[in-house]
């Protein structure tokens, strides 16, 4: 089929044929500007005739965008013309006086009449050019306003109006940059020229002047003159853009929306044009050629094909730039007819879109809808078929944004010129109510400009003030003050003072003190005050108007204001009563009308307050007055016709009331909605009669099939919400299936039927009543699947494969693929009938939707895809009926990518491609097709996809930062918009997930190092990182998109916290980023907006913080070296963290939010404690981090001692064995770096609560057997045994350096519980249970006597308390025989528990008791085993066993006892004296520290000097050791011996100890006076030469000097 037939189904007229003929394909516009010279030129002409043609063609050209009003404004040789003209035509009727014909009409001469003809082209030509500066600067100079005064009173109304209309564009344009003052001075009508002719008391309107019914009723002007254009014209601006690459749209006049801050960030926030293919450029020609013609028919025709198919097809900004089909459609409802259907068709068509206009504006507005410019191909002639060179290549559409305000104050003003004539047509004033709205609907949303605006709408409100002077009474006042009110509303967009007309203000005066308006609609009337009068009360000095202070006291109801509320109501209940009492057709249908007249200035003030006319319909008798017309069929033609009254009038009230429905529905609803009802009967019959297809072609649907659809759309949008109609919304939708059924049995050939079913098939089947109806009948669902489908690929074989380029077809389309969508849903949820295959053919429609045109159309294609794809089964098979198995990832990956597209279709295509990446294993695995599927690199795809995240946007609407409101700070993350597109936080979230399956499905496993280093190199990571810091959570208002943009800050850290288990080094580059980190840390302060569910909220919130604590305890774990800057930002942001986590930790709290905490403040706390180790001892014993030991609440706590708190209480009250440890460890390391919370856990009891849980684990695991594999069999996990050994940690710390923590546990019998649970570190897999048991016994013995007393009266035996004497069963005798086995085990032994013990010894010692069980064991004796003999050929284990033996003994040997029990062991001597001769410097040391030790006993003085080998080894070490520590040993132990005891001088002098004592004193003092050590080393070799001195003396001989 081609496009010219195709097209006769589509359009009801259409004249494409001639249109080709007229102009050859690449003719029509190859140069715009042709010709102009000689037309310009013929304005000069002899003859006038070809004067005026000249000016016609120009002005043609200009209304049809051939010629810019840019280029002829600087053609000056055009300026001088029409200043000729325009002086030659006030000269030739300045003295003269026409006479009169037989109709009264004005005669003049030939030449004359045609200038005078000519005026309104040169005057409708200046408007066009006054608005450029050089032409206003033209005017003046020329002094044509002057000629304009002296011409204006010879011409009729509109020529007037046009005056007027310069004069305000010359005098106003920038007289507010002029004038100078305070507004008062601004106001004075005498301060400004232009103002005082406006404002003069001469009217701009002749009121006997009648309306020409050959010209449209609007615009100054500034309107095409629809009746007088050839096909020509109308063919030319239908027709397609310049070849060239320029586009010329109407009213060109407008300067560019764009306010500087969105031109200055290179998004440009406005409607974009739409590109329109041949087929729809000659749909919307034939349609305003069919509305121009004479044949009534075929205007209604018309009227309701735009109506009906068109508003559903394309798009509403279509017929905003293409404005000659608006303008056709006004002058249709402005005119008189023979048929009333005919304005009535044009004006609902105006109306609905007027409010398809508001919902794109608010849809555009939307993050989610909005579409950057669109790209189109460049068609090589009319028809629209594309060259190969032109198809290669294409343009951008420009902005419709001045059209879009220019064609609404086209229509305002149409609306308002024919309102001065027919101020009782109500359908005009809704009309203009409408558009009102509209424009201010725009105005508050995109940016303007703002000055032509104004003045346009002025010139509105000057009609409307007009219009209310000349009919007074006879004009509702509400919808005029409504109007008045919209219109002002707009003109105040920037809050800049505007300077209104004199007759604007006096209206508003008057109708502020109007009291029908002030005391029966106070609502309106507010409204009306409050954007009127900031407006006029700028002007109270005005000398001619009265003050207009006491507005308010406009609002004070009168005594009589109850006969303005209920009038109404009892005109409404007479004319309802007299429809019941009526018996003939005529009575009803004059009643109905009558009703009208009150119901819909009642329905316009609904717009304004919710319940308006509530109050009045209420109580009035509508079912006892028109339940009879809809209990049975129609049997006449007029019965039809009453019918389609009734119903029309019935929904119109439905839609329009609040609470006065519910009478409404209790009798409507069932009356129409039960099965067998007479609505369901009317409905199926007329959708299914066999004469519907002849009625216009098809393309129009029949007046009753209309109004029943209106009215069943209609109760189903208002009985939507209510459980109680389920049956009856399933019987409606039953039906409609049903239809459809019948219709696609026939071949769909009554298409016209089609869409309002569909319509109410997607409403209807989103309907949870309808889904659960569904949700059990499989069969039903996969037939309607089955017979949607087939709609669908009717629909695409109809268009001729043009679905990718034309609107055709467009509404019906999206109707039937949203019902698939729904059905789909349900579909998937339950178990499909066997043998039923239904997801191939969904698959085969889904490339038809792709391509489509709208961008809605497209959104459901890929809905539809991402339901299919949750299974493998639809996967494959939207491979198998693709052109290539790449296609659904081309396509949808092309769709992300894609900077056009809307967001809406970018979160569907990744919600596809993310099925697909979860599913792709199975696929590549299990399927042939699957195995040949190749993905993208992961380069590319990350590549793009970091592209895609800096243009995330936060916010729900675009007004809040590009809109004329829009604040100072735009919250785009874009730093380039050469390309702008919007990524909404949904699509972010998508977009996380499938980076995160990425590295699955991507890549092969085990292998993250090619990963790794592609993720640093794109970017990605720094990206996501700085969309934390660049989001605009404080800024949303509104709840559910603050909970998708929680939802996509959630995705965000998942993904980073993903990436940075790959690789430490995106940790660092993340810590790095100081401003994310900080908005990091903020995101645990956000709180919810109003209005936001309490539960959803606190569920997002908890999801976002578990994931900011997640990264947080990463980012501290890999921070490293950069640990100080993470710090630094903890320390920083410390309130908002700490009151997060004091929240959290609490019993109440989600145990998943209170495990993040611990888990971050475990590893925060362990760094901090690593770190503060690594100082200086005084400055850790000082008092701890200076962070935890700040004060920070009102209770004067600081935060480590809070943190205790919350940390012992949950303690308390948890009940898990992986809460419990994770709670103790953070608590160790808290205590560990904070001296205030180490206070607080003492004064808090946490002693004993760990002691009194070793307690309990003592009796409940009594029975446990001393080896590990025994004890597996006894129970089945050793949890308790973790936590006994964290425990033990736990105690350690804070009996550490703390006396009231050592005493709570001696208070406590800790030692005797440590001794009845003891025996378990045999059965722990290492030696952390022992190490934990001998270092809190080591901190806790530490200088604490009472503890180590306690060691020796423990006993192991269960329920009996500590013994009360030493006993050889204690503690300390298992760790006798523990350290004993482990010297034993030489080689084998463990060496951090030979450590321990024998600190933990050294403790003991200090108390006799201790002592005395340390001499009954075998300790002592192993020093047998450090004879030289034994130890030649120790490894470096043992040798260090050797060395903390020696360092154990010579602790011992400072106690008298043990210095005898040391002595006493065999050869104890000589192995000192041998360790001292042989051994390491080290040996040599402590043996002769010990020998030094035993020398002070005199029992062992004796010993010692009956040893021969004694005394030579300490010589030799004072004259040869070079090692200070050994010499002074040496000396001490001479000294020792020799003193008092004259067989020690005699061994002394035996062993040439005088000659060796000499010898080292001169030697030291030598060193004294060479050394530059400290005065303390000096200081010692000081006392060592007193020493050696004292010796000497002793020994008889003098120190040499």
């Amino acid at each position: 089929m081609d496009d010219t037939s195709a097209n006769l189904h589509h359009s009801p007229n259409d004249s494409s044929n001639h249109r080709n003929a007229c102009h050859p394909a690449g003719s029509q516009l190859s140069n715009p500007f042709q010709g102009m010279n000689e037309l310009i030129a013929n304005l000069d002409h002899e003859l006038w005739d070809v004067r005026l043609r000249a000016l016609k063609c120009i002005i043609g050209k200009v209304e049809c965008s051939i010629v810019t009003t840019d280029y002829l404004s600087r053609r000056i040789d055009l300026l001088h013309r029409l200043s000729d003209w325009l002086r030659a035509t006030s000269e030739a009727t300045e003295d003269k006086s026409p006479s009169s014909d037989s109709r009264g009409r004005r005669c003049w001469s030939v030449n004359t009449a045609v200038a005078v003809e000519g005026i309104s082209y040169v005057l409708k030509l200046l408007f066009y050019l006054v608005e450029y500066e050089n032409v206003r600067q033209f005017v003046l100079e020329e002094k044509l306003d002057s000629v304009l005064a002296k011409l204006k009173p010879r011409l009729d109304g509109e020529n007037i109006r046009l005056v007027d209309t310069l004069f305000s564009r010359i005098n106003t344009s920038s007289f507010e940059f002029l004038l100078e003052g305070s507004p008062e001075i601004w106001g004075d009508n005498t301060s400004n020229r232009s103002l005082k002719k406006n404002t003069s008391t001469e009217k701009s309107y002749s009121y006997e002047d009648k309306f020409d019914d050959n010209r449209i009723g609007g615009g100054v002007g500034d309107i095409i003159l629809i009746r007088r254009l050839d096909h020509k014209s109308l063919d030319k601006n239908m027709s397609d853009h310049s070849a060239a690459g320029d586009s010329y749209f109407p009213n060109q006049s407008l300067q560019s929306i764009l306010n500087n801050k969105s031109l200055a960030s290179g998004f440009h926030f406005t409607i974009s044009s739409v590109y329109l293919a041949g087929t729809d450029r000659r749909v919307l020609a034939s349609t305003v050629e069919s509305l121009l013609s004479k044949n009534e028919p075929l205007i209604l025709s018309t009227a309701s094909f735009f109506r009906d198919v068109l508003l559903q097809d394309y798009p509403p900004e279509v017929f905003i730039q293409e404005s000659a089909l608006c303008m056709a459609l006004l002058e249709v409802a402005e005119s008189p007819w023979n048929d009333p259907r005919i304005a009535t068709a044009a004006s609902q068509g105006l109306l609905q879109l007027s409010h398809s206009l508001r919902v794109r504006v608010m849809q555009l507005n939307a993050s989610e809808f909005y579409e950057t410019k669109r790209q189109a191909f460049i068609p090589n002639q009319y028809g629209g078929a594309s060259s190969a060179y032109t198809s290669q290549h294409r343009i951008s559409a420009q902005p419709i944004s001045d059209s879009f305000v220019g064609t609404c104050c086209q229509l305002l003003k149409g609306l308002s010129r024919t309102l001065l004539f027919h101020a009782n047509e109500f359908h005009l004033w809704m009309l203009l109510d409408s558009f009102a709205l509209t424009v201010c609907k725009y105005a508050y949303t995109f940016p303007i400009d703002y000055k032509m605006l104004s003045l346009g709408l002025q010139e509105v409100l000057l009609d409307l003030a007009y219009c209310y002077e000349k009919h007074g009474q006879d004009i509702n006042s509400t919808v005029l003050a409504m109007c008045f009110a919209s219109i002002m509303k707009t003109i105040q967009v920037n809050d800049e003072v505007f300077i209104l007309a004199y007759d604007i203000r006096q209206c508003v005066r008057k109708l502020s003190r109007c009291p029908l308006l002030s005391n029966g609609w106070p609502e309106v009337h507010k409204y009306f005050v409050q954007y009127s009068s900031p407006l006029v009360d700028s002007l109270s000095s005005d000398p001619d108007v009265p003050n207009t202070r006491g507005f308010e006291d406009s609002f004070q109801l009168e005594p009589n204001q109850k006969q303005f509320y209920f009038q109404p109501q009892e005109a409404i209940s007479k004319l309802l009563i007299a429809i019941q009492n009526a018996t003939g057709h005529q009575t009803v249908i004059l009643a109905i009308d009558n009703l009208w007249g009150y119901i819909l200035p009642l329905a316009v003030n609904q717009r304004w307050k919710n319940g308006a006319m509530d109050y009045i319909c209420q109580e009035v008798p509508f079912r006892d007055s028109f339940y009879r017309f809809l209990c049975v069929e129609p049997t006449c033609v007029e019965d039809e016709d009453l019918l389609i009254r009734v119903i029309n009038l019935i929904a119109y009230l439905f839609a329009n009331l609040s609470t006065g429905r519910e009478k409404l529905e209790e009798w409507i609803v069932p009356l129409c909605m039960e099965n067998g009802s007479a609505f369901q009967k009317l409905l199926r019959t007329y959708c299914l009669k066999s004469d519907i297809t002849d009625v216009f072609a098809g393309t129009v649907l029949p007046d009753t099939l209309r109004s029943l659809f209106d009215f069943l759309f209609v109760i189903l949008k208002k009985t939507e919400p209510n459980p109680s109609y389920a049956e009856y919304k399933w019987n409606i939708f039953h039906t409609l299936c049903l239809i459809l059924h019948k219709l696609g049995d026939l071949g769909f050939s009554f298409s016209v039927v089609l869409q309002p079913i569909l319509r109410g098939i997607a409403s209807l089947s989103c309907v949870n009543d309808v889904t659960a109806q569904l949700a059990q009948n499989p069969k039903f669902c996969v037939a309607l699947i089955l017979r949607l489908t087939e709609f669908i690929i009717f629909l695409q074989e109809q268009s001729s494969g043009l679905s990718s380029e034309s609107f055709r077809n467009q509404g019906a389309l999206y109707y039937s693929s949203l019902s698939l969508y729904h059905v789909l849903l349900i579909s998937f949820e339950i178990e499909a009938p066997p043998n039923s295959d239904w997801i191939g053919p969904c698959c085969a429609v889904i490339p038809c939707l792709w391509d489509s045109r709208t961008s809605k159309v497209r959104t459901l294609g890929y809905q539809i895809s991402e339901v299919i794809s949750r299974r493998i089964q639809g996967i494959v098979a939207l491979m198998t009926v693709s052109e290539s198995p790449d296609r659904i990832w081309t396509s949808c990956y092309n769709a992300l990518i894609n900077f056009e597209e809307p967001a809406i279709v970018k979160l569907h295509a990744a919600h596809t491609l993310y099925n697909l990446l979860l599913l792709w294993d199975d696929i590549e695995r299990s399927t042939e097709i699957g195995k040949s599927l190749q993905l993208p690199t992961t380069w590319s795809v990350l590549d793009e996809f970091t592209k895609l995240l800096s243009h995330v946007y936060w916010l729900p609407t675009l007004s809040e930062v590009f809109g004329n409101k829009a604040v100072e700070d735009s919250t785009m993350t874009d730093e380039d918009n050469s390309n702008p597109q919007l990524i909404t936080p949904k699509v972010l979230t998508v977009l996380c997930k499938i980076v995160i399956k990425m590295k699955t499905s991507l890549l092969p496993p085990f292998h993250p190092e090619p990963f790794s280093g592609i993720i640093c190199s794109s970017g990605l990571c720094a990206m996501l990182f700085r969309l934390v810091g660049t989001n605009s959570m404080s800024q949303i208002l509104e709840a559910s998109w603050w909970i998708d943009s929680c939802s996509a800050l959630s995705s965000v850290l998942e993904s980073l916290i993903s990436l940075c288990e790959i690789d430490r080094g995106i940790s660092l580059i993340l810590i790095g980023d100081k401003h994310s980190m900080i908005s990091l840390i903020q995101l645990l302060a956000l709180q919810p907006p109003s209005g936001c569910k309490l539960n959803l909220a606190d569920e997002t919130l908890s999801t976002l913080w578990v994931n900011v604590f997640t990264l947080l305890t990463i980012l501290c774990t890999d921070s490293g070296n950069n640990f100080e800057d993470f710090e630094r930002c903890i320390s920083n942001q410390r309130n908002i963290i700490f009151v997060r986590l004091t929240e959290w930790l609490k019993s109440d709290a989600l145990a998943v939010c209170r495990k993040m905490a611990l888990t971050f403040l475990h590893e925060i706390l362990s760094k901090l404690q690593f770190k503060q180790e690594e100082k200086e001892a005084d400055n850790f014993q000082a008092g701890g981090h200076p962070i935890l030991c700040r004060v920070w609440n009102e209770k004067n706590m600081t935060y480590g001692s809070s943190l205790v708190d919350r940390l012992v209480s949950i303690y308390e009250e948890s009940s898990t064995h992986e809460e419990k440890l994770i709670i103790l460890r953070t608590f160790n390391a808290l205590i560990n770096i904070s001296e205030s919370a180490k206070i607080t856990a003492t004064q808090r009891g946490v002693v004993n609560i760990l002691i009194l849980k070793l307690k309990y684990f003592a009796h409940k695991y009594h029975n446990v057997s001393e080896t590990f594999h025994q004890m597996k069999k006894f129970q089945g996990n050793y949890q308790w045994l973790d936590e006994t050994a964290t425990i033990l940690s736990v105690i350690s710390s804070l009996v550490y350096k703390n006396p009231d923590g050592k005493k709570s546990a001696l208070s406590n019998e800790v030692v005797d519980t440590f001794h009845k649970i003891f025996k378990w570190w045999k059965a722990y897999p290492d030696r952390t249970l022992l190490h934990g048991f001998v270092e809190t016994l080591l901190n806790f013995t530490e200088e604490f006597p009472p503890g180590c007393q306690a060691l020796t009266f423990t006993t192991n035996v269960l329920g009996v308390g500590p013994r009360k004497a030493p006993s050889g069963q204690s503690i300390l005798s298992e760790i006798f025989e523990i350290l004993q086995a482990e010297l034993n085990l030489a080689e084998s032994c463990n060496l951090k528990t030979v450590e321990l013990l024998f600190e933990f010894l050294k403790n003991a010692s200090f108390v006799m008791e201790c002592r005395t069980m340390l001499t009954k064991s075998t300790i002592i004796l192993f020093l047998i085993n450090l004879h030289t003999s034994e130890i030649k050929k120790w490894s470096p284990k043992q040798h260090r066993v050797k060395l903390l033996y020696l360092e154990f003994l010579l602790h011992l040997s400072i106690h008298p006892d043990m210095q005898t029990a040391i002595a006493k062991v065999p050869e104890a001597i000589d192995i000192f004296v041998l360790l001292v001769d042989q051994g390491d410097d080290m040996t040599s040391v402590l043996a002769l520290q010990v020998l030094r030790n035993l020398s002070f006993q005199a029992m062992n003085r004796t010993r010692l000097l009956c040893e021969d080998a004694v005394m030579p080894c300490l010589s030799s070490k004072l004259s040869e050791s070079d090692h200070p520590k050994e010499m002074e040993c040496a000396a001490v132990a001479v000294w020792a011996l020799i003193a008092n005891s004259e067989k020690g001088k005699l061994s002394a002098k035996k062993s040439l100890c005088p000659i060796a004592v000499q010898k080292t004193i001169t030697r030291l003092r030598k060193l004294e006076q060479s050394s530059n050590d400290l005065l303390t080393k000096k200081q010692d070799l000081s006392n060592l030469i007193n020493i050696l001195t004292n010796i000497s003396n002793l020994l008889g001989s003098s120190p040499s000097t």
